[in-house]
């Protein structure tokens, strides 16, 4: 509200709804030429919301009635806030429910209202791929704020991509066309099965056994070492493909679960010498890979914190690495 004479205001009356708010309301500002209400609660949708402005002059005629209105609060169609998961996440191949948060109408940095009415939750559609799911689905769940769909083990296979879009299927009012999908927010999940990483702190030989759900080397360990053996030199890098095995240095001691889509065939690309080699996907018996060549000579090595060397005698893990000894240059396939 802007006002061309403030030096002949002397005070201001404001009724918003109900409500009248004084001029030390903290959600009013005014200055030498306009006074700005900013609302704590944001309006809702289609919320009809009237004011009235008063102003009293310095000459003491009395309150002059200078404007009373109303609108109407159109904002847009229902969207998410806060999706989970969020965006690129991923998810376990064992269960999943994803849940949105729905508001009416757009709120900006501020804290979700109460559950409206006036939320057509008829309309709205979560769509996971090529299936479209209703509040009413026997999958789904709505409790006037949450929109909740528990998916079938039929979506969650490992590396699996999913699509989910909320999207409301309301009469689109400007072409008449019945149950126009307009999508409102949509991101992308990734399946992969659950794993728990244990990592030592200190030194500890490490692998990546396929595509995993973080930066796990980054996030994980502040060295990474690897090991090329035809030269016999230890070499720093960022990431190891699959089958290799790499030094990784932790501060701490902890246990990380992740998700990955494990690689289902792993390829060892042997030299003559100690190679430093990197667990698969699956649990493998040491036995199991010597008997892939006769170049391949017992016994394997890993190494703990705090222990040192030992020799390997139980499966080997994926996540881990081990020291392999070859004879000659060979490559050994492996398959769960």
């Amino acid at each position: 509200m802007l006002f061309s004479s403030p030096d002949a205001v002397s005070d201001i009356f404001f009724k918003l709804n109900s409500e009248i708010i004084p001029l030390s309301d903290e959600r009013v500002t005014l200055d030498d030429s306009s006074f700005v209400f900013t609302p704590d609660v944001p309006f809702f949708h289609r919320e009809d919301v009237s004011y009235r402005f008063f102003l009293q002059d310095t000459i003491g005629i009395g309150f002059s009635d200078t404007l009373t209105a109303n609108f109407v609060v159109n904002l847009r169609s229902p969207f998410a806030r806060n999706p989970y998961p969020p965006d690129s996440s991923w998810v376990s191949d064992t269960g999943i429910v994803v849940s949105v948060e729905i508001i009416d109408g757009l709120m900006l940095d501020k804290p979700p209202p109460p559950p409206r009415p006036l939320i057509d939750s008829t309309s709205l559609r979560l769509c996971v791929n090529d299936s479209v799911f209703s509040p009413d689905s026997p999958l789904a769940s709505w409790d006037g704020l949450h929109f909740s769909v528990c998916l079938p083990e039929t979506f969650l296979y490992p590396g699996e991509t999913l699509f989910v879009s909320l999207t409301d299927a309301r009469d689109n009012p400007d072409y008449g066309e019945p149950h126009t999908l307009e999508e409102t927010l949509s991101w992308q999940l990734f399946v992969g099965k659950p794993f728990a990483v244990h990592i030592h702190r200190g030194w500890g030989i490490y692998s990546c056994p396929g595509v995993v759900s973080s930066c796990f080397i980054d996030t994980s360990f502040i060295f990474r070492i690897g090991f090329d053996t035809g030269r016999r030199l230890f070499f720093y890098a960022d990431s190891f493909p699959s089958g290799f095995g790499f030094w990784g240095l932790s501060l701490e001691s902890k246990t990380d679960t992740l998700f990955f889509v494990p690689d289902d065939t792993v390829t060892f690309h042997l030299l003559p010498g100690w190679n430093l080699v990197g667990a698969p996907g699956f649990e493998l018996d040491i036995e199991d890979i010597f008997s892939l060549s006769p170049s391949l000579v017992p016994p394997a090595y890993e190494y703990i914190s705090g222990i040192g060397y030992i020799e390997l005698a139980g499966p080997l893990q994926p996540f881990g690495g081990l020291w392999l000894f070859s004879l000659d240059t060979v490559s050994v396939e492996v398959s769960e």
